[in-house]
């Protein structure tokens, strides 16, 4: 009984939390969201182009996000330590980091252009997607500046003004991209290139909007030294580089895996891309409940790690995972339920929608364990475990979805349910072998030393 009462506890402390997360994980991918689908509205043949300029941006933007990632778990470990000053650390060297990140992403997504080539995509749909590229990635160093002050703000436990913040930026940005696609508002009829602007314009005024909360408007910023001066000791901060590293690999290999399957989708043909997009959109939206459950997750298994308290990081996982793939399931169903009318929001193009609704059933099946995988995969992280996280992602996206899609899209020519047949068993492995690290850590008895503790030695 008493078990019972601490999961029930745990669990509902798990969910006031991960709420304003997953509410801010969804607002950061409405804003992708809702250009596509008036770009997809606009004209059926920019579709594919403004959608792999995102996925090949966003696959650059999520690795310096999983190499911000650190900011969040040791500042969770910090506030379990009663620290406060040194989740204001993890702060102000993560936002330095971020700017530095920011402008090597936008370089990056830069040089990946003439590759698109390479893989055969078609000519006419190459030069679009370089079009929009040379606007989305301005804004690549304001959305990293965001994430990091979010990250430091998640990992205190006080997620509000961020969601905040980015529930703004959807308002302007739904306004915005409409005015600049169709022409409204005395603006010029700009189309796809409209919506790449407004992106831009919206990521740096999120950016401005955080930090002035954080710099001016946090009540006990000064607590946290916000505003102090800090060394930089680059080996006093290793753990949080360490954890970066692990996160960056892992959003990296699970992005670019993705990113790869848009690609294929491109040479498979232009309505087969046109489609996997949306799924993949539908897919990225709706996966961002349980990621943000996994998150909120992370912050409470770092807090007991920073107490060293077993039991508690058990619950924790126990509580993110019941309550991820809950979630989750609910949304499968209501995807296998209602393919049509979600479909239609992205196009009225019927090809296009024929071609994506066969494969709906398909996606919906997918998503549990999608969401088990990520849940787990903060867990993991959040104990300081960042190794192995990054390794299944490896082995499951990279070594098995992404061959896997290969042969069952282009070589066995099973088009768009190739695809998410791939992401299905990648998802499945992913899976399996995060619940078994988890349970190998549980039966050792006893965690990583904590942050405090390690040596100081460069990384």
């Amino acid at each position: 009984m008493a078990d019972s009462s601490l999961f029930k506890d745990k669990l509902l402390q798990l969910s006031r939390l991960s709420g304003p997360i997953v509410v801010s994980r969804i607002g950061f991918l409405l804003l992708s969201l809702v250009d596509t689908m008036m770009v997809g509205r606009y004209a059926t043949e920019s579709l594919a182009a403004i959608s792999i300029t995102h996925a090949i941006a966003d696959t650059y933007m999520l690795i310096a996000a999983g190499l911000l990632l650190g900011i969040l778990v040791m500042g969770s470990i910090a506030i379990g330590q009663q620290d406060p000053r040194a989740a204001g650390l993890a702060a102000q060297r993560g936002v330095v980091q971020a700017l530095g990140l920011g402008l090597l992403c936008a370089l990056a997504s830069a040089a990946s252009l003439p590759l698109l080539s390479r893989f055969g995509v078609q000519a006419d749909l190459a030069a679009a997607i370089a079009q929009l590229m040379g606007v989305v990635a301005l804004g690549l160093p304001a959305i990293l500046i965001y994430i990091a002050y979010s990250f430091f703000l998640e990992g205190i436990s006080r997620p509000m003004p961020a969601t905040l913040v980015i529930l703004g930026g959807n308002l302007i940005n739904g306004v915005l991209c409409y005015a600049m696609v169709y022409g409204a508002f005395g603006l010029p009829e700009m189309g796809a290139l409209g919506s790449a602007w407004c992106t831009t314009l919206v990521r740096l005024l999120m950016a401005l909007a955080i930090m002035l909360y954080v710099h001016r408007f946090m009540a006990d910023r000064a607590d946290f030294g916000i505003n102090r001066r800090f060394a930089w000791g680059w080996s006093q901060w290793q753990m949080q580089r360490r954890i970066g590293y692990g996160g960056g690999l892992s959003f990296g290999i699970e992005a670019g895996a993705f990113m790869l399957i848009a690609v294929m989708a491109g040479v498979a043909s232009p309505l087969i891309a046109a489609a996997c997009a949306v799924l993949v959109n539908i897919r990225s939206i709706l996966f961002m409940i349980p990621i943000g459950v996994g998150f909120a997750t992370s912050i409470l298994v770092g807090m007991a790690h920073g107490n060293r308290d077993l039991p508690d990081i058990r619950r924790s996982t126990q509580a993110g995972l019941w309550l991820g793939v809950t979630l989750s399931t609910l949304c499968a169903l209501l995807l296998a339920a209602l393919p049509g009318p979600l479909l239609a929001q992205y196009s009225h193009d019927a090809q296009l929608l024929a071609a994506a609704l066969s494969s709906m059933l398909l996606l919906a099946l997918a998503m549990p364990f999608d969401a088990w995988q990520g849940v787990m995969s903060n867990a993991l992280r959040g104990r300081e475990d960042a190794l192995a996280p990054t390794l299944i992602h490896g082995i499951a996206y990279l070594l098995l979805m992404v061959p896997l899609g290969w042969l069952l899209t282009l070589h066995w020519q099973r088009g768009l349910n190739g695809l998410v047949e791939a992401m299905l068993i990648g998802n499945l492995v992913a899976a399996a072998l995060m619940t078994q690290r988890h349970y190998q850590l549980n039966r050792r008895g006893s965690e990583a030393p904590a942050a405090a503790a390690l040596p100081d030695e460069g990384v």
